[in-house]
């Protein structure tokens, strides 16, 4: 238990003009009606200061008021709760003022009537309340917001961990997320969360999870022979974890029928893009129609293609009649446009 010691606060300083002496003297009296202890009698307007020993403090700073609870003159009361005793302690830290020190900025400062006893702690200990982010509270928003953003994708979160800051003011609190540099939600995604206090920014912590990202993508229902132009027989839709897995997956079974195969298949094995192709419509060697166009004038005869070639492909045709190599745009299966 702290101690307490009774202070009494005594002028050193002599007032030598008279005048002053007889005007401070008469504020004295109308300010102050003095007791003798800092106990308050509630049945008249008697002037008193009681001080706590274990104050908890919100703000930045700390004040007189803070500490004392008083009775009396509320304009002067008002002045000395006012008074400023430094900054707050760091959040969840304690700050201790010995009673000497308070007694000496009432002695300095001449704040109160002559022979006022003031019964002071031996020491007042100020506390700075704080406020944390429960885990919970952060995992929730963390799932969410990944969901969200995933859209219709399917999402296993794992190995959820915070880093940062784990105190904060009291006060209302708003969290804001930041865009994941990641934008793929998929694998280890890490985002920052601002932290506001009663709408001022307070600091920020990290939220990182591993996010296995599951999709329907179309996979080979059976064995697929490279070359082969797919069918809607050859192709199943699976639900597989694409986390780890390249980008480019075709995940509609109509962009993949009618596409050339370029390389061999295994049943259950996923399709991506770079291993389709457009099938030719005309293949080297292929009888073809030549196809010349001039206005109101169409000349058709037939070549032989010199090279494979998809719609809107330039190859070489030799004119069968002339002997001739031409140049022609493959139109559609088996015809070729020849370019003047």
């Amino acid at each position: 238990m702290h101690h307490q010691k009774e202070y009494i606060k005594k002028s050193k300083n002599r007032i030598t003009n008279p005048c002053i002496f007889l005007v401070i003297t008469a504020a004295l009296m109308l300010c102050f009606t003095v007791t003798a202890s800092s106990e308050i009698n509630k049945d008249d307007d008697a002037f008193g200061i009681q001080f706590k020993q274990n104050i908890n403090v919100t703000g930045q700073k700390i004040c007189m008021g803070d500490i004392v609870e008083i009775t009396g003159d509320e304009g002067f009361a008002n002045r000395i709760r006012e008074i400023n005793l430094g900054p707050a302690p760091g959040l969840g830290k304690d700050k201790i003022f010995s009673g000497d020190r308070i007694a000496s900025i009432f002695k300095t400062g001449q704040l109160l009537p002559e022979n006022y006893n003031m019964i002071i702690p031996d020491q007042i200990v100020v506390s700075r309340k704080y406020q944390e982010i429960s885990k919970q509270k952060l995992e929730e928003l963390y799932q969410d917001y990944v969901i969200k953003t995933a859209g219709r994708a399917r999402l296993e979160i794992s190995e959820f961990s915070i880093r940062g800051e784990e105190r904060f003011p009291v006060g209302s609190l708003h969290l804001e997320l930041s865009e994941p540099l990641n934008k793929r939600i998929a694998g280890r995604i890490r985002i920052k969360v601002k932290v506001y206090v009663d709408e001022n920014e307070s600091g920020h912590v990290y939220v990182t999870g591993w996010i296995d990202r599951y999709e329907d993508v179309v996979c080979a229902k059976q064995f697929i022979s490279k070359n082969n132009i797919l069918t809607e027989e050859d192709l199943v839709l699976k639900s597989i974890n694409v986390t780890r897995v390249n980008t480019n997956l075709v995940t509609r079974i109509e962009d993949a029928v009618g596409m050339k195969l370029r390389q061999k298949l295994t049943p259950g094995s996923y399709l991506r893009e770079n291993i389709l192709e457009e099938p030719p419509l005309v293949e080297k060697g292929d009888r073809v129609k030549l196809v010349a166009e001039s206005g109101l004038l169409s000349i058709i005869t037939i070549g032989i293609a010199k090279a494979d070639g998809v719609k809107g492909d330039q190859i070489k045709v030799e004119n069968i009649s002339s002997g001739k190599i031409v140049v022609g745009r493959v139109l559609e299966p088996g015809v070729v446009s020849v370019l003047f």
